[in-house]
């Protein structure tokens, strides 16, 4: 009969097996100019001296100017920037698209200097450049104006050009008949975002994985001067769930003691809702969001665990204002819950493992410990709460 049992166990483990394939492509890469993607703001930029002006022509008559450059690695190309103020108070700036040192033939930006604290932007214009394979490639960049933060001021002399660029690629693969368009957006030099078949309104980070029915993406090892990536596909039959800190993924487990020191396992509340609270008493739109919260306890608790994980602000970080205490926090939201003090808001464990980078940040488990739903800010907590009206609500009404 034991034998029995151990047959019928291997039987099962190799029909689940074949259920779940586990591959990874190299993809090529195509190099896209839309100006869509994501902006990068380099602020390395150098000021020219005056003395060598003269090595640059079509600057339009002015009272005052200045010209700077910067250089993207990534391209090994140079921009320079010239802007200025002129007799009638109108001011300007013009990038050396072509690099020929003459800016009569761009295009040139007229503003006003006291609308910049609007966060004024600019039309955005390709830097194209070949790639060592041969290929086309561009950016798009744009002028990125600021005031020196270390004056009172709003004179021209303490207006700060720097450059915006974005670029990105895209690549097609297939699997198993269905097409999957993914697009890939550099941010600085060794960061990157991506979406696939505009799944999100937001692009997720390459170290995060994204589930599309049952098919789960890992996006990694980019490289841009061959434009190849690679892609592992996980694709499974809906039963093995990969463990990754987003929508469709299995919650990544944790066991730790609440501030009472009582024992609390994650793993140990399968088969109920659990939603759990990123956030911080340094954080004003987590405190904001509290109330939400408590709404949602005295609504769902019964089917819901919640759990808020509250995180302190390390030694590089200061608010400018005394921080009221955690227990203080707690007991005027009359937070009845379970509360966790998570650490560092950076390296704390659990935030390492949810990749928390935004506050407050709400996710919620399903009974399966599976992630429904993870959001930021007091919208997602809405979210939330709309998820659970739809869940329980109705399910009261039939």
């Amino acid at each position: 009969m034991r034998n029995l049992i151990i047959i019928l166990t291997l039987i099962s483990s190799i029909s689940h097996a074949a259920n779940t394939s586990d591959s990874t492509i190299v993809a090529e890469m195509k190099h896209v100019i839309d100006g869509k993607s994501p902006m990068t703001i380099i602020k390395s930029t150098i000021e020219i001296e005056e003395t060598k002006y003269s090595e640059f022509s079509g600057i339009p008559d002015n009272n005052y100017r200045k010209i700077t450059t910067c250089n993207f690695k990534k391209i090994g190309k140079g921009l320079t920037v010239v802007t200025g103020r002129q007799d009638n108070g109108r001011c300007f700036c013009i990038m050396d698209m072509n690099g020929n040192r003459d800016f009569s033939d761009d295009y040139c930006y007229y503003f006003r200097p006291e609308r910049i604290n609007e966060s004024e932007t600019f039309t955005r214009q390709p830097l194209m450049y070949d790639t060592p394979n041969g290929q086309k490639g561009g950016l798009w960049v744009a002028p990125y104006l600021a005031w020196n933060e270390e004056t009172d001021g709003r004179d021209i002399n303490d207006l700060h050009c720097y450059i915006e660029y974005g670029h990105q690629f895209e690549s097609d693969i297939n699997i198993d008949g269905k097409d999957f368009h993914i697009n890939i957006y550099p941010i600085g030099e060794n960061f990157y975002e991506y979406n696939i078949n505009n799944t999100s309104q937001s692009s997720l980070s390459t170290n995060i994985p994204l589930r599309i029915g049952d098919v789960f993406f890992y996006i990694g090892d980019i490289d841009e001067v061959r434009q190849t990536c690679k892609i592992r596909v996980i694709q499974t039959d809906g039963i093995n769930i990969p463990v990754a800190p987003n929508n469709g993924f299995k919650a990544p487990s944790f066991e730790c003691k609440d501030i009472k020191g009582k024992a609390f396992s994650l793993e140990k509340q399968k088969g109920k809702y659990v939603l759990i609270d990123f956030w911080g008493t340094w954080c004003g739109p987590c405190i904001a969001a509290l109330p939400t919260m408590r709404a949602i306890y005295e609504k769902y608790g019964k089917h819901v665990q919640l759990v808020s994980i509250s995180t302190d602000l390390d030694d590089r970080h200061h608010v400018n204002h005394e921080l009221p205490t955690l227990e203080s926090v707690i007991k005027k939201h009359k937070m009845e819950w379970t509360n966790i003090n998570g650490g560092d808001f950076i390296n704390g464990t659990i935030i390492k493992k949810y990749m928390i980078t935004s506050y407050p940040t709400s996710v919620l488990i399903n009974p399966d410990g599976i992630i429904v739903s993870i959001d930021t800010g007091d919208t997602g907590l809405k979210n939330v709460e709309s998820i659970l009206e739809n869940i329980f609500d109705n399910d009261n009404k039939k």
